[in-house]
């Protein structure tokens, strides 16, 4: 068996009995029967000690392939047919079958089955959450253990860790018969009928059919394409009821970390709702062929059906790694979706020669501004509050410049607070916004970074500004404070802007030790912030004395 199941395969004994096992059971299941399956196990595996685990393996997988094929193929009683079906209903199923995903686990639900829920809340991704309870027969049927290779597991492991940080406890109710269900565009308090497509370990993904009981706060939403792409998930819900939401949300990730003695102010956000954003990056695949003779097949409209075309430039589709066509995206500037247009239209009717596909770039400095960078590479300078900052227009920066000079504002006033603050120190500092932005009230300030680049921006914008009294250093992360050591911790005030992972307890733990006198926390994640306070928090540390969530992405 070497050549045909490879290298990776030999290497592992259980992966390979896995494998042998499904194969042994198709050939028990189609030619021998159970009663000589284990017969004709022992026999091909008689110097084996592990022949017993191997037929247990066989038997799982024998039962599998019985559901499944009953599932697929029985005319009798249809796919996906629920206990309590008329013979009409079953009848309809056998007439016009379901295609059912090959990896697909029919436990709780069946594949496309319906189900009405009523939405409790919704999780940091905009998907709502909603519980149904399960028969005893579901409850046994999740009881039995699922089969998965190594890499499965290592690719559900990754998956956990970056759903880990979800606000939302699935099963922390007091009800371990409730399954939770989640499914897009809906609004907690709404009642739902949803298609289950996919079931995972503790709960299931969802399509909305209809909505049986509508919220006050939905709305049609203003994109066309609202629903089917990835880009917005909140476009039916009006802008109070999104700004309410956010805050909440912000709430509940803080009291999941048992922090629940502070109080949330409103989240702050402008009246631009749409049109705000200065970046946006579409992407696209490699550009193809017609497939099987289809003409037409990318926007482009090319008829010859030898030349390669892109069939798509946009974002990624709801709950799906395909792309979505989108000639113009409402929460892009005006002038950002002007130039999106064109660089659209290049590429559909010149499609480039490459054999993978790219993420295209379109950034603007200001509002108002005409030209619209497509370089990675250029740099750009943003005004802010009067003040000047260059960086290049692949690297972060933010993308609301409505919204941005709130922040700011809000940030040093936080750090001033108290009027006797003499010096600052801005970690994570990237191109020195916030540093910048406050050295006018502080004696100094540094910003602290790992990265040379940046250090490098950030003191170009600095004596881009006339700043004098603020300076950039790069630290190792090992000892990120050693530049400041000389800052008076009574009077010293730390600004932290993280990247969306938060902060390391290596960080964090020198922080505690460093010891300011105040700490301004920026986070674009909430819930990795939330996790991080509770370090700071822990024995009287520190104590939170304001929370204020911004709207820097309406719709999203």
């Amino acid at each position: 068996y070497s050549p045909i199941f490879g290298r990776r395969a030999r290497e592992s004994q259980e992966s390979m009995f896995r494998v042998l096992a499904a194969f042994c059971a198709l050939l028990g299941f189609f030619n021998f029967g159970p009663a000589r399956e284990k017969m004709f196990f022992v026999r091909a595996f008689r110097a084996s000690p592990s022949a017993t685990r191997f037929a247990a393996h066989t038997v799982h997988y024998r039962n599998t392939f019985r559901t499944t094929l009953q599932q697929r193929f029985n005319p009798t009683v249809g796919f996906a047919s629920i206990a309590g079906e008329s013979i009409a209903a079953q009848n309809d199923a056998a007439s016009n079958p379901i295609k059912v995903p090959l990896k697909f686990v029919p436990r709780p639900f069946s594949y496309r089955q319906e189900v009405d829920i009523k939405i409790e809340t919704l999780t940091n991704r905009g998907l709502g959450i909603g519980r149904v309870e399960l028969s005893d027969d579901q409850v046994k049927a999740l009881e039995q253990p699922r089969q998965e290779t190594s890499s499965k597991r290592s690719r559900r492991s990754s998956k956990s860790k970056e759903k880990e940080d979800d606000p939302v406890d699935l099963h922390d109710n007091g009800k371990p018969n409730q399954w939770v269900i989640m499914v897009p565009a809906v609004i907690p308090g709404e009642v739902v009928r949803v298609s289950v497509y996919r079931n995972f370990r503790n709960y299931s993904e969802a399509d909305l059919l209809e909505i049986l009981e509508k919220s006050p706060d939905r709305i049609t939403p203003f994109c066309p394409l609202a629903g089917d792409c990835g880009g917005c998930q909140l476009q039916h819900m009006s802008i109070e009821s999104q700004r309410r939401m956010k805050t909440q949300q912000v709430e509940e990730n803080l009291k999941q970390y048992k922090i629940d003695n502070v109080s949330v102010e409103p989240c702050l956000g402008t009246a631009e709702v749409f049109g705000y954003r200065s970046k946006l990056t579409p992407h696209y695949d490699y550009p193809v062929k017609s497939r099987r003779g289809r003409k037409n097949v990318g926007p482009a409209q090319i008829d010859d059906p030898d030349v390669k075309r892109i069939e798509a430039i946009g974002f990624q589709k709801q709950a799906s790694r395909q792309l979505i066509d989108i000639p113009q995206c409402p929460i892009g500037t005006p002038e950002v979706n002007v130039a999106y247009a064109t660089l659209r239209e290049k590429l559909l009717s010149e499609p480039p020669t490459r054999k993978k596909g790219a993420t295209l770039l379109l950034r603007q400095a200001n509002i108002g501004d005409e030209h619209v960078e497509t370089d990675h590479h250029a740099f750009l300078t943003t005004t802010v509050r009067g003040l000047d900052f260059s960086y290049r227009a692949g690297n972060f920066f933010q993308n609301n410049y409505y919204v941005l000079p709130l922040m700011v504002d809000h940030v040093v006033k936080e750090a001033t607070r108290g009027d006797d603050m003499t010096h600052l120190a801005d970690c994570y500092c990237g191109s020195g916004l916030f540093a910048i932005s406050a050295a006018a009230h502080f004696k100094k300030v540094v910003g602290i970074e790992i990265n040379d680049k940046a250090i490098a921006e950030a003191t170009a914008n600095a004596k881009k500004n006339d700043i004098t009294n603020c300076e950039f250093q790069a630290a190792s992360a090992e000892n990120i404070f050693s530049v400041i050591q000389d800052f008076p911790r009574d009077t010293t005030a730390v600004v932290l802007d993280p990247p969306r992972k938060g902060c390391s307890t290596d960080f964090l733990n020198q922080l505690l030790d460093f010891a300011p006198r105040r700490i301004v926390y920026m986070s674009c994640d909430a819930t990795t912030q939330a996790r991080d306070a509770v370090s700071l928090v822990a024995e009287g540390a520190y104590r939170i004395t304001a929370v204020q969530p911004f709207d820097l992405f309406p719709q999203t």
